[in-house]
């Protein structure tokens, strides 16, 4: 897709894990590594390497339930997985705002509460 950037693993502190949820980790239909691929160029990851099946985890058949269980099958874990999607569409929506240091005292005083 973009030959002269070639992917790299994105840290534990990417705004990808905070746009809305804080979540500590990628989640999918599989709990898959707990770590993101992208091609990041300037500052912005543009392309999303995801092994977690995440859509997988979204897919609702025509009855209205979800299409296929998660693994481990939980509803926690299907909350999590959504939460990511939530996320990663903030993320495109609004790139990197919530690293401005204006949404540092929240954030700081949210995950010490999540905790």
């Amino acid at each position: 897709m973009l030959p002269e950037s070639p992917p790299v693993r994105l840290d534990a502190t990417h705004v990808l894990y905070k746009t809305f949820y804080i979540v500590d980790r990628p989640v999918g239909r599989v709990l898959g590594p707990p770590t993101v691929d992208a091609i990041v160029r300037g500052k912005n990851a543009q392309v999303l390497f995801l092994s977690h099946d995440l859509l997988g985890a979204l897919a609702r058949s025509e009855e209205g339930g979800y299409s296929l269980e998660t693994e481990p099958a939980s509803y926690e874990h299907r909350q999590h997985a959504i939460r990511f999607a939530v996320n990663i569409a903030m993320y495109v929506l609004c790139s990197d705002y919530k690293d401005d240091q204006v949404h540092a005292p929240f954030l700081m005083r949210r995950r010490a509460q999540s905790r």
